[in-house]
């Protein structure tokens, strides 16, 4: 039962990238988000927002996770490297070492309006994660995306 509870509060992703990957994404360039470990299956269907990390430090788009792949990075490469926007060489050294990667298959949208980081400290109360984070539903963020559609 616990375990039930605790997933039903993570309604949502803050996803961070440098702003390169960020842009990208939300500009649809890029529809494959690879991460050595990222939020699993637990994410499809999540809405998410995209924080570009410094030196950009804002939060600028929105959107959703569609599917979500663990397996070996060759295996992601293979299946997805038209879709990630990122070099063969630097997607290599991203994965060195990791046996298993992830793949989320995303649908992004620019925010109307970028929110900088001071605003999501001293407004919402939020320090963007490094990589990723669950948004609970009691997350002030999530009414960011009530007025748009991805």
């Amino acid at each position: 039962m616990m375990n039930h509870q605790k997933l039903s509060l993570r309604v949502g992703v803050l996803l961070s990238a440098k702003p390169r990957w960020a842009s990208k994404l939300v500009d649809g360039t890029k529809t494959v988000e690879f991460r050595r470990r990222g939020p699993g299956r637990d994410a499809i269907g999540k809405p998410m927002l995209i924080y570009a990390s410094s030196p950009s430090s804002q939060l600028i788009g929105f959107g959703d996770i569609k599917d979500a792949v663990r397996a070996d990075p060759s295996e992601l490469w293979r299946r997805y490297a038209e879709q990630g926007g990122v070099e063969e060489d630097e997607f290599r050294t991203y994965f060195a070492g990791a046996p298993l990667g992830d793949a989320l298959i995303v649908n992004c949208s620019r925010l109307p309006h970028f929110i900088g980081l001071n605003m999501l400290r001293t407004r919402y109360g939020v320090r963007p994660p490094q990589s990723w984070s669950w948004l609970p539903a009691t997350s002030p963020l999530l009414d960011l995306m009530s007025f748009v559609e991805p």
